[in-house]
Protein backbone atom coordinates (compact mmCIF):
# COMPACT_ATOMS: atom_id res chain seq x y z
CA UNK A 1 0.00 0.00 0.00
CA UNK A 2 1.61 3.27 -1.10
CA UNK A 3 1.83 6.34 1.12
CA UNK A 4 -1.12 8.20 -0.43
CA UNK A 5 -3.40 5.18 -0.14
CA UNK A 6 -2.39 4.73 3.50
CA UNK A 7 -2.90 8.43 4.17
CA UNK A 8 -6.44 8.30 2.75
CA UNK A 9 -7.31 5.10 4.61
CA UNK A 10 -6.14 6.59 7.90
CA UNK A 11 -7.99 9.84 7.19
CA UNK A 12 -11.26 7.98 6.53
CA UNK A 13 -10.80 5.81 9.61
CA UNK A 14 -9.94 8.67 11.96
CA UNK A 15 -12.68 10.95 10.65
CA UNK A 16 -15.55 8.52 11.21
CA UNK A 17 -13.95 6.60 14.07
CA UNK A 18 -13.74 9.73 16.22
CA UNK A 19 -17.30 10.91 15.46
CA UNK A 20 -19.82 9.52 18.02
CA UNK A 21 -22.56 10.20 15.49
CA UNK A 22 -21.10 7.32 13.45
CA UNK A 23 -19.35 5.03 15.92
CA UNK A 24 -19.21 4.43 19.65
CA UNK A 25 -16.47 2.72 21.68
CA UNK A 26 -14.40 1.38 18.80
CA UNK A 27 -17.00 -0.27 16.53
CA UNK A 28 -17.07 -0.37 12.73
CA UNK A 29 -14.26 -1.06 10.28
CA UNK A 30 -12.52 0.32 7.20
CA UNK A 31 -10.57 -1.22 4.33
CA UNK A 32 -8.51 -0.56 1.22
CA UNK A 33 -7.83 -3.02 -1.60
CA UNK A 34 -5.55 -3.47 -4.57
CA UNK A 35 -5.91 -6.17 -7.21
CA UNK A 36 -3.95 -8.58 -5.02
CA UNK A 37 -4.41 -7.50 -1.40
CA UNK A 38 -7.09 -6.32 1.03
CA UNK A 39 -6.10 -4.23 4.04
CA UNK A 40 -8.78 -4.20 6.74
CA UNK A 41 -8.96 -3.03 10.33
CA UNK A 42 -7.93 -5.78 12.73
CA UNK A 43 -10.42 -6.89 15.37
CA UNK A 44 -10.02 -5.09 18.67
CA UNK A 45 -8.41 -1.98 17.14
CA UNK A 46 -10.09 1.41 17.48
CA UNK A 47 -10.63 3.39 14.26
CA UNK A 48 -10.28 6.73 16.03
CA UNK A 49 -6.51 6.37 16.48
CA UNK A 50 -5.60 3.43 14.26
CA UNK A 51 -2.15 3.38 12.65
CA UNK A 52 -0.74 1.39 9.74
CA UNK A 53 0.00 -1.53 12.05
CA UNK A 54 -3.72 -1.75 12.95
CA UNK A 55 -4.66 -3.16 9.53
CA UNK A 56 -4.44 -6.81 8.46
CA UNK A 57 -3.05 -7.57 5.00
CA UNK A 58 -4.88 -10.44 3.27
CA UNK A 59 -4.53 -12.26 -0.04
CA UNK A 60 -7.64 -11.62 -2.16
CA UNK A 61 -7.25 -14.84 -4.15
CA UNK A 62 -7.53 -16.80 -0.89
CA UNK A 63 -10.60 -14.79 0.12
CA UNK A 64 -12.20 -15.44 -3.28
CA UNK A 65 -11.58 -19.19 -2.89
CA UNK A 66 -13.74 -19.20 0.26
CA UNK A 67 -16.89 -18.73 -1.86
CA UNK A 68 -16.35 -22.13 -3.44
CA UNK A 69 -16.13 -23.92 -0.09
CA UNK A 70 -18.97 -25.66 1.72
CA UNK A 71 -19.22 -24.68 5.37
CA UNK A 72 -21.17 -26.47 8.14
CA UNK A 73 -24.81 -25.53 8.72
CA UNK A 74 -24.26 -25.23 12.46
CA UNK A 75 -23.57 -21.50 13.10
CA UNK A 76 -20.76 -22.00 15.64
CA UNK A 77 -18.98 -24.61 13.54
CA UNK A 78 -19.47 -22.57 10.37
CA UNK A 79 -18.05 -19.32 11.80
CA UNK A 80 -15.12 -21.18 13.38
CA UNK A 81 -14.23 -22.67 9.97
CA UNK A 82 -14.66 -19.31 8.26
CA UNK A 83 -12.34 -17.70 10.82
CA UNK A 84 -9.74 -20.38 10.16
CA UNK A 85 -9.86 -19.58 6.44
CA UNK A 86 -9.70 -15.83 7.10
CA UNK A 87 -6.61 -16.33 9.25
CA UNK A 88 -5.11 -18.52 6.52
CA UNK A 89 -5.72 -15.72 3.99
CA UNK A 90 -3.33 -13.40 5.84
CA UNK A 91 -0.11 -12.48 4.11
CA UNK A 92 3.02 -13.85 5.76
CA UNK A 93 4.30 -11.66 8.56
CA UNK A 94 0.91 -10.45 9.78
CA UNK A 95 1.48 -12.18 13.12
CA UNK A 96 -1.51 -12.55 15.42
CA UNK A 97 -3.67 -9.88 13.78
CA UNK A 98 -7.26 -11.10 13.48
CA UNK A 99 -9.31 -10.04 10.44
CA UNK A 100 -12.77 -8.59 10.98
CA UNK A 101 -15.71 -11.01 10.63
CA UNK A 102 -16.90 -8.63 7.89
CA UNK A 103 -13.76 -9.08 5.75
CA UNK A 104 -15.55 -10.97 2.97
CA UNK A 105 -18.17 -8.24 2.81
CA UNK A 106 -15.48 -5.58 2.21
CA UNK A 107 -13.84 -7.68 -0.48
CA UNK A 108 -17.08 -7.78 -2.51
CA UNK A 109 -16.76 -4.19 -3.68
CA UNK A 110 -14.80 -3.16 -6.75
CA UNK A 111 -14.23 0.25 -5.12
CA UNK A 112 -10.86 0.68 -3.42
CA UNK A 113 -12.16 2.01 -0.08
CA UNK A 114 -15.00 0.74 2.11
CA UNK A 115 -16.17 2.35 5.36
CA UNK A 116 -18.58 0.49 7.66
CA UNK A 117 -20.22 2.41 10.52
CA UNK A 118 -23.29 2.34 12.77
CA UNK A 119 -24.64 5.92 12.67
CA UNK A 120 -27.52 6.56 15.07
CA UNK A 121 -29.35 8.59 12.41
CA UNK A 122 -28.97 5.85 9.77
CA UNK A 123 -30.07 3.17 12.22
CA UNK A 124 -33.17 5.21 13.00
CA UNK A 125 -34.00 4.25 9.41
CA UNK A 126 -32.57 0.71 9.18
CA UNK A 127 -34.18 -0.36 12.46
CA UNK A 128 -37.56 1.16 11.62
CA UNK A 129 -40.63 -0.99 10.97
CA UNK A 130 -41.05 0.66 7.56
CA UNK A 131 -37.31 1.17 7.05
CA UNK A 132 -36.94 -0.51 3.68
CA UNK A 133 -39.88 1.36 2.17
CA UNK A 134 -38.65 4.65 3.62
CA UNK A 135 -35.14 4.02 2.25
CA UNK A 136 -36.57 3.35 -1.21
CA UNK A 137 -38.59 6.58 -1.07
CA UNK A 138 -35.59 8.63 0.09
CA UNK A 139 -32.78 7.15 -2.01
CA UNK A 140 -34.41 5.30 -4.87
CA UNK A 141 -31.78 2.96 -6.35
CA UNK A 142 -28.84 4.94 -4.94
CA UNK A 143 -28.74 2.68 -1.86
CA UNK A 144 -29.03 -1.10 -1.66
CA UNK A 145 -31.06 -2.51 1.25
CA UNK A 146 -29.77 -5.77 2.82
CA UNK A 147 -32.42 -7.61 4.91
CA UNK A 148 -31.53 -8.96 8.36
CA UNK A 149 -29.63 -12.26 8.37
CA UNK A 150 -27.09 -13.82 10.73
CA UNK A 151 -23.82 -11.85 10.94
CA UNK A 152 -20.52 -13.10 9.54
CA UNK A 153 -20.44 -15.48 6.60
CA UNK A 154 -24.22 -15.60 6.06
CA UNK A 155 -24.39 -11.80 5.89
CA UNK A 156 -21.48 -11.72 3.43
CA UNK A 157 -23.12 -14.34 1.19
CA UNK A 158 -26.49 -12.58 1.23
CA UNK A 159 -24.77 -9.28 0.44
CA UNK A 160 -22.78 -10.86 -2.39
CA UNK A 161 -25.99 -12.09 -4.03
CA UNK A 162 -27.70 -8.72 -3.58
CA UNK A 163 -24.73 -6.78 -4.96
CA UNK A 164 -24.50 -9.06 -8.01
CA UNK A 165 -28.23 -8.64 -8.68
CA UNK A 166 -27.78 -4.87 -8.40
CA UNK A 167 -24.88 -4.96 -10.90
CA UNK A 168 -26.92 -7.04 -13.34
CA UNK A 169 -29.84 -4.62 -13.14
CA UNK A 170 -28.04 -1.25 -13.06
CA UNK A 171 -24.74 -1.99 -14.77
CA UNK A 172 -22.70 -0.74 -11.81
CA UNK A 173 -22.15 -1.59 -8.17
CA UNK A 174 -23.86 0.27 -5.31
CA UNK A 175 -21.91 2.86 -3.35
CA UNK A 176 -24.23 2.59 -0.34
CA UNK A 177 -25.39 -0.51 1.53
CA UNK A 178 -28.03 -0.17 4.26
CA UNK A 179 -28.04 -3.21 6.54
CA UNK A 180 -31.37 -3.75 8.24
CA UNK A 181 -30.95 -3.63 12.04
CA UNK A 182 -27.20 -3.16 11.63
CA UNK A 183 -25.70 -0.11 9.95
CA UNK A 184 -24.09 1.40 6.89
CA UNK A 185 -21.39 0.65 4.29
CA UNK A 186 -20.10 3.32 1.91
CA UNK A 187 -17.69 2.47 -0.92
CA UNK A 188 -15.58 4.81 -3.05
CA UNK A 189 -12.37 5.33 -4.94
CA UNK A 190 -11.05 8.06 -2.64
CA UNK A 191 -11.36 9.71 0.75
CA UNK A 192 -13.18 12.61 -0.89
CA UNK A 193 -15.72 10.31 -2.56
CA UNK A 194 -16.45 8.49 0.70
CA UNK A 195 -16.98 11.84 2.45
CA UNK A 196 -19.20 13.25 -0.32
CA UNK A 197 -21.37 10.12 -0.55
CA UNK A 198 -21.78 9.91 3.22
CA UNK A 199 -22.61 13.59 3.63
CA UNK A 200 -25.20 13.39 0.86
CA UNK A 201 -26.77 10.35 2.50
CA UNK A 202 -26.93 11.97 5.95
CA UNK A 203 -28.35 15.19 4.52
CA UNK A 204 -31.20 13.32 2.83
CA UNK A 205 -32.06 11.39 5.99
CA UNK A 206 -32.09 14.59 8.07
CA UNK A 207 -34.52 16.17 5.62
CA UNK A 208 -37.00 13.38 6.34
CA UNK A 209 -36.25 12.82 10.03
CA UNK A 210 -37.59 16.13 11.31
CA UNK A 211 -36.02 18.22 14.08
CA UNK A 212 -34.00 16.25 16.65
CA UNK A 213 -35.08 16.34 20.32
CA UNK A 214 -33.41 18.97 22.49
CA UNK A 215 -31.84 17.20 25.47
CA UNK A 216 -30.25 20.22 27.10
CA UNK A 217 -31.20 20.52 30.77
CA UNK A 218 -33.45 23.47 31.54
CA UNK A 219 -32.65 25.46 34.67
CA UNK A 220 -36.18 25.55 36.02
CA UNK A 221 -37.24 25.16 39.64
CA UNK A 222 -38.57 21.69 38.81
CA UNK A 223 -35.27 20.61 37.22
CA UNK A 224 -33.27 21.96 40.17
CA UNK A 225 -35.53 20.05 42.57
CA UNK A 226 -35.01 16.86 40.54
CA UNK A 227 -31.23 17.27 40.64
CA UNK A 228 -31.37 17.86 44.42
CA UNK A 229 -33.28 14.58 44.85
CA UNK A 230 -30.83 12.77 42.59
CA UNK A 231 -27.86 14.05 44.60
CA UNK A 232 -29.35 12.50 47.73
CA UNK A 233 -29.90 9.15 45.97
CA UNK A 234 -26.56 8.99 44.13
CA UNK A 235 -24.25 7.72 46.96
CA UNK A 236 -26.59 4.88 47.84
CA UNK A 237 -27.07 3.97 44.18
CA UNK A 238 -23.31 3.91 43.62
CA UNK A 239 -22.99 1.44 46.48
CA UNK A 240 -25.58 -0.83 44.83
CA UNK A 241 -23.49 -0.90 41.65
CA UNK A 242 -20.06 -0.64 43.25
CA UNK A 243 -18.64 -3.82 41.70
CA UNK A 244 -19.63 -2.83 38.14
CA UNK A 245 -19.49 0.96 38.00
CA UNK A 246 -17.69 3.82 39.70
CA UNK A 247 -19.20 6.75 37.79
CA UNK A 248 -22.85 7.74 38.02
CA UNK A 249 -24.42 10.58 36.03
CA UNK A 250 -27.89 12.10 36.25
CA UNK A 251 -29.93 13.65 33.46
CA UNK A 252 -33.33 15.20 33.14
CA UNK A 253 -34.88 17.30 30.38
CA UNK A 254 -38.27 17.98 28.84
CA UNK A 255 -38.15 15.08 26.32
CA UNK A 256 -36.93 12.69 29.03
CA UNK A 257 -39.57 13.84 31.51
CA UNK A 258 -42.38 13.12 29.07
CA UNK A 259 -41.31 9.46 28.90
CA UNK A 260 -40.91 9.18 32.67
CA UNK A 261 -44.35 10.49 33.55
CA UNK A 262 -45.61 6.90 33.98
CA UNK A 263 -44.69 3.30 33.25
CA UNK A 264 -47.07 3.37 30.28
CA UNK A 265 -45.29 6.39 28.79
CA UNK A 266 -41.92 4.74 29.46
CA UNK A 267 -42.90 1.58 27.55
CA UNK A 268 -41.90 3.29 24.27
CA UNK A 269 -38.30 3.52 25.51
CA UNK A 270 -38.15 0.35 27.58
CA UNK A 271 -36.49 -1.86 24.96
CA UNK A 272 -33.60 -1.50 22.53
CA UNK A 273 -34.13 0.64 19.44
CA UNK A 274 -30.83 0.00 17.64
CA UNK A 275 -28.00 -2.55 18.01
CA UNK A 276 -25.80 0.00 19.80
CA UNK A 277 -28.42 0.24 22.55
CA UNK A 278 -27.96 -3.49 23.21
CA UNK A 279 -24.15 -3.33 23.06
CA UNK A 280 -23.65 -0.27 25.25
CA UNK A 281 -26.84 0.08 27.32
CA UNK A 282 -28.14 -3.50 27.78
CA UNK A 283 -31.30 -4.70 26.01
CA UNK A 284 -33.55 -2.76 28.39
CA UNK A 285 -33.44 0.02 30.95
CA UNK A 286 -34.70 -0.31 34.53
CA UNK A 287 -37.85 1.66 35.37
CA UNK A 288 -38.42 2.45 39.05
CA UNK A 289 -41.76 3.82 40.33
CA UNK A 290 -41.73 7.17 42.11
CA UNK A 291 -41.78 7.24 45.92
CA UNK A 292 -42.30 10.19 48.27
CA UNK A 293 -39.26 10.10 50.56
CA UNK A 294 -35.58 9.53 49.62
CA UNK A 295 -35.55 6.44 51.87
CA UNK A 296 -38.60 4.93 50.14
CA UNK A 297 -37.18 5.84 46.73
CA UNK A 298 -33.87 4.18 47.55
CA UNK A 299 -35.62 0.99 48.66
CA UNK A 300 -37.61 0.95 45.42
CA UNK A 301 -34.38 1.36 43.40
CA UNK A 302 -32.67 -1.35 45.45
CA UNK A 303 -35.52 -3.77 44.80
CA UNK A 304 -35.55 -2.85 41.10
CA UNK A 305 -31.80 -3.49 40.74
CA UNK A 306 -32.17 -6.81 42.58
CA UNK A 307 -34.96 -7.96 40.27
CA UNK A 308 -33.06 -6.77 37.19
CA UNK A 309 -30.00 -8.82 38.19
CA UNK A 310 -32.17 -11.86 38.88
CA UNK A 311 -33.94 -11.60 35.51
CA UNK A 312 -30.97 -10.69 33.31
CA UNK A 313 -27.86 -11.94 35.13
CA UNK A 314 -26.28 -8.47 34.85
CA UNK A 315 -26.84 -5.11 36.54
CA UNK A 316 -28.72 -2.28 34.81
CA UNK A 317 -26.68 0.38 33.04
CA UNK A 318 -29.57 2.85 32.75
CA UNK A 319 -31.95 3.41 35.68
CA UNK A 320 -35.00 5.57 35.04
CA UNK A 321 -36.90 6.89 38.04
CA UNK A 322 -40.49 7.91 37.45
CA UNK A 323 -41.06 11.68 37.54
CA UNK A 324 -37.35 12.24 38.33
CA UNK A 325 -34.85 11.46 35.59
CA UNK A 326 -32.21 9.03 34.33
Amino acid sequence: MNKQMLKDLLAISHHYGSDPGFLLAGGGNSSYKTGKYLYIKASGVSLSDIGEEGFVKLRRDRLAAMWDKEYPNDPKQREARVLEDLLAAREAGEGSKRPSVETLLHDLFEASYVMHTHPALVNALTCGKQGERAARNIFGHAALWIPTVNPGYILARATREAVQAYRDKHGKEPKILLFENHGLCVAGQSYEEIRATTERLMRKIRQHAGPPPQFSTADTERDRAARDRAVKLAPALRMLLLEEASILTFHTSRPVSSFLSSKTAFAKLSTSITPDHIVYCNHEALFVPSRKSPEEQYRAIEEGVRQYRRSNGIPPIIICVEKLGV
